[in-house]
């Protein structure tokens, strides 16, 4: 994953309400660190599924993620009644 911009200012203002400061570039060289620990690992590597679907988040508002997602579980399940 690629934090850039929008991404990495989200990211350092998560990590200062859980009072963590950090430089925002020691924050991503960290997370890209636990990324690849965790897709390298030999017991169950972290990978994304073959038919995973990415959705860039980068200039969408909470609500709107949401609503994409849950539209899209809507759409795929037929009816959307078993959410």
């Amino acid at each position: 994953v690629s934090y850039t911009g929008t991404n990495r200012r989200w990211t350092k203002m998560d990590f200062e309400r859980m009072g963590i400061k950090k430089n925002i570039d020691e924050l991503v060289a960290e997370i890209a660190e636990r990324d690849r620990k965790d897709s390298s690992r030999k017991n169950s590597p972290l990978c994304k599924a073959p038919d995973a679907e990415e959705i860039d988040t980068t200039n969408m508002t909470i609500d709107e993620q949401v609503n994409y997602i849950v539209g899209k579980y809507i759409h795929l399940s037929g009816n959307g009644r078993n959410f």
